[in-house]
């Protein structure tokens, strides 16, 4: 065998080495890519759940007891005068769901959270902002600049959607000393129950 045979030779071997180096490179690249977006998934999830439960913590705190259920009662859901310490309370609370929910959209917006668990936050500000001691509180904080201009945008979608609903204490909504109406149950019931024909089949 010549030797310009065997560089010939010696030239396809190197070249199907390269071709396989980077087809292996290449699957290997594809896999590193789904273990990346695998993980980035579970981190997602695992933020969402943590934004939720803080948010859902604060909230909790309002209601730890039957005087700050009250307190809570009379200060987001009237105008019945408050003093000085009861002010103060009502702006740090305020405070605390405005800086909560200035985060939850910042989370957002870098994809880290997902739509599903802002939305919930921001279901919970704008049935607050029905209230007239909340929207006083976000017609003057708003003006402070304190908040980023996606938070500021968000809220003011938040308040403008809370003009438009009815002022409506969450007891009323929710009063668990109150049955289902009669029709509602009933259409659970049937909802529950297998109908005739599946029963027979």
């Amino acid at each position: 065998m010549s030797l310009e045979n065997i560089y010939y030779i010696g030239q396809t071997v190197a070249v199907i080495a390269i071709l396989v180096s980077l087809i292996f490179l290449a699957i290997q690249g594809r896999q590193t890519q789904k273990q990346i977006a695998q993980a980035n998934i579970i981190a997602k999830a695992e933020l969402s759940k943590s934004s939720a439960e803080y948010f859902l913590t604060t909230v909790a705190k309002f209601c730890a007891t039957p005087e700050e259920t009250a307190f809570t009662d009379k200060a987001f859901y009237t105008m019945e005068p408050l003093n000085k310490h009861e002010q103060a309370v009502f702006l740090t609370r305020m405070a605390a769901l405005f800086e909560t929910a200035a985060g939850s959209t910042e989370l957002l917006r870098l994809g880290l959270i997902t739509e599903d668990t802002h939305a919930r936050g921001a279901q919970y500000m704008c049935a607050l902002l029905v209230w007239p001691r909340p929207r006083k509180y976000w017609a003057v904080h708003r003006l402070t600049g304190a908040l980023a201009p996606a938070a500021l945008a968000n809220m003011d979608e938040i308040a403008e959607r809370a003009l438009a609903l009815p002022k409506r204490h969450p007891h009323d909504v929710f009063n668990l000393n109150t049955a289902l109406p009669e029709g509602e149950a009933n259409a659970d019931k049937a909802q529950d129950e297998p109908s005739s024909g599946e029963m027979s089949s």
